[in-house]
């Protein structure tokens, strides 16, 4: 019960986004967007205001997405001591636009951004107080991926429903989920990987299990076990053909 009153007064009094954290939000949801409907601006010819309306619906999607997935790894990183800020990765968004502009938008990159932790050692009550713990980072870092999946669970939920967007935001969730556990610095993934290789198997292989799962739209209780046994096996593909050697 003290947790989470104390977890209340620090969203109270940290939880919220920086000018420069807005800038790099609103940069990463309009490229991103932008990615997703590089080919809806027309059937046969080019059609603005078709475009213009996808591209809006788009924004709205990855905006939502944004927002969940740095928001749990914000509202995470106070509940153990640290104050996180989202950064846009200049050079991944580089790649994707060239790549999206290469393939005529057939081909995705959506490597696009990461975080930096300020410490906070009056909020790190009960934990080890000095330096940065590489292993909290990389726990932190792994909220932000499985919160997409999350959320593209809850949309699957609704994809019954004759609607694109709901099959945009399943896709892009996932994708997100995905690109952002690559073991490249600044995403995710490398921080995963740094804090402890095994949890990097484990939780990637679980995310790329659940992620094709859900695009494949089974069943939710076959995502969630088909994903939990795919980690499993990512992770003894890990032990005993790494640790063993």
């Amino acid at each position: 019960m003290y947790t989470l009153y104390d977890l209340q007064e620090k969203m109270k009094s940290h939880f919220r986004f920086s000018g420069e954290e807005v800038k790099a939000l609103l940069i990463t949801i309009f490229v991103a967007a932008f990615i997703l409907t590089f080919q809806q601006w027309g059937v046969k010819t080019f059609d603005f205001n078709l475009g213009l309306r996808n591209l809006f619906n788009a924004v709205l999607i990855v905006a939502l997405s944004m927002l969940v997935k740095v928001s749990v790894q914000k509202i995470y990183s106070l509940h153990i001591g640290y104050k996180l800020e989202y950064k846009f990765w200049f050079y991944g968004i580089l790649a994707a636009l060239f790549l999206c502009f290469v393939s005529n938008g057939y081909l995705y990159i959506l490597a696009l951004g990461g975080f930096a932790i300020q410490m906070m050692p009056g909020h790190r009550l009960g934990y080890f107080r000095y330096n940065i713990n590489y292993y909290s980072i990389g726990v932190i870092a792994l909220m932000g991926p499985l919160a997409n999946i999350a959320l593209a669970l809850f949309f699957r939920m609704f994809s019954g429903f004759p609607n694109p967007l709901i099959d945009t935001a399943i896709k892009f969730n996932v994708l997100i989920a995905l690109f952002s556990m690559l073991p490249i610095p600044p995403l995710d993934g490398s921080k995963v990987l740094y804090a402890a290789r095994p949890l990097y198997a484990f939780s990637f292989a679980g995310i790329i299990g659940a992620g094709l799962l859900i695009l494949l739209k089974v069943s939710i209780p076959l995502i969630i076990f088909g994903g939990l046994l795919i980690a499993i096996l990512g992770w003894a593909a890990y032990f005993f053909g790494y640790e063993f050697k």
